[in-house]
């Protein structure tokens, strides 16, 4: 059906079945918490903290108990064409995983770096294609890369029934222009930003042990992707009055895991230096930028007040915007509807939540404890991936 040479097929083949399945089919349970079993198992593969991620949201225990928030009259829109994200090495898995979940057949692009985690997975999953029992499975997926066409994109669009695009505006703009069938239902992933929120009350009251824990898990928020994941927060509000010693303290820590584990090349470096003037200049002049290593940089501003756009600095690969703020609510004039996920410590889960909704914000569509921003979920950007990518049949 879409027989091309510039196409290289890494798993499975287009010889997929057409007709949709029932959402959380038990075969396609049991296949994912087989891949989950292998990769948990695997001592080799647990220095990849997203693969790791992937395997223990795939668990058979996590699934089955997402399964319950769903009716049973759902049924799949028929092919998914997913298209990943080139920077991003494990999106294609969690797209897939979502595709078969709500009962599609599914043609998958895998990111154009070759990342050795989405390698090592790949081998997983044609290794698991070859029992017997998952044969079905087979015709309900095709893994594949090619480089940069919209000759192939397009041709590919044509057959698709729904299309989940990650990548960005310019990714999601570019597939617009495609024909597809009338009835194609599109789930557009495009640029979204994120930061963190901190209770100076609370943090004051922590000793150095927990503030250097919190940074650790800060950078993992962070520093994962080079800071340029859509979770990855880019800026820190400390709510309330901090003490500057811990403030400072927390920083240092977070430069210290930076100048151990953070590769910053040549080409990095050079894109950073760019973006991070560019940001400074398109703010106002009381804008500030300090570093004790270039690998951590630190644009401080004065007051909320005199941020022209939070969302316009993105500066990425350890570059953070902060100031002090009084309360949450004060950021209802700063958030857009490009506003991801808001990182927290030191609030109540409900409290929080309830805060985001009483102020009507625009934007925020994830609200998770520090560490766990790129904890993948059903419920992305706002929408519920599985009722988007499947249809209700609606019962009188």
């Amino acid at each position: 059906m879409f027989s091309n040479k510039k196409i290289n097929i890494a798993v499975g083949n287009f010889d997929l079945i057409k007709k949709p399945n029932l959402i959380f089919d038990d075969l396609v349970i049991e296949f994912l918490s087989s891949i989950s079993r292998e990769i948990l198992n695997d001592k080799y593969l647990k220095i990849f903290p997203d693969l790791y991620s992937y395997a223990f949201w795939s668990r058979k225990s996590n699934l089955i108990k997402i399964k319950k928030n769903y009716d049973k009259t759902r049924i799949g829109r028929g092919l998914a064409f997913h298209i990943s994200p080139s920077n991003v090495p494990m999106n294609f898995a969690f797209s897939l995983a979502l595709g078969l979940l709500s009962g599609n057949s599914n043609i998958v692009r895998l990111p154009s770096i070759n990342f050795i985690q989405s390698i090592e997975l790949c081998k997983i999953i044609k290794k698991k294609l070859k029992k017997k029992k998952f044969q079905i499975i087979k015709k309900r997926l095709c893994l594949i890369n090619y480089l940069r066409s919209d000759k192939i994109s397009e041709k590919i669009s044509k057959y698709a029934d729904t299309r989940i695009i990650w990548g960005g505006d310019e990714t999601v703009q570019n597939f617009k222009k495609f024909l597809t069938k009338p009835r194609c239902l599109d789930l557009n992933f495009s640029n979204r930003y994120s930061f963190s929120i901190i209770n100076s009350k609370k943090f004051n009251e922590l000793n150095f042990n927990k503030i250097s824990n919190l940074a650790r898990k800060f950078y993992t928020d962070s520093f994962t992707m080079d800071q340029n994941g859509c979770s990855s927060p880019k800026a820190i509000f400390w709510v309330g009055n901090v003490l500057k010693n811990k403030k400072e303290f927390f920083w240092k820590e977070i430069i210290k895991l930076a100048d151990k584990l953070f590769d910053l090349d040549l080409s990095k470096t050079s894109a950073k230096f760019y973006n991070l003037n560019k940001d400074i200049i398109n703010q106002n002049k009381s804008a500030l930028h300090s570093y004790e290593n270039f690998k951590v940089v630190r644009i401080k501003i004065k007051t909320i007040k005199e941020f022209k756009s939070i969302e316009d600095i993105q500066s990425g690969y350890g570059v953070f915007v902060e100031t002090n703020i009084s309360k949450i609510s004060n950021l209802s004039d700063l958030l857009s509807s490009r506003s991801q996920t808001m990182t927290y410590f030191g609030y109540d889960k409900k409290k929080i939540k309830n805060i985001v909704l009483d102020n009507r914000f625009k934007g925020i569509d994830r609200i998770v404890e520090f560490g766990n921003a790129f904890n993948m979920s059903h419920i992305w950007d706002g929408f519920d991936v599985i009722n988007t990518l499947s249809r209700e049949i609606s019962l009188h």
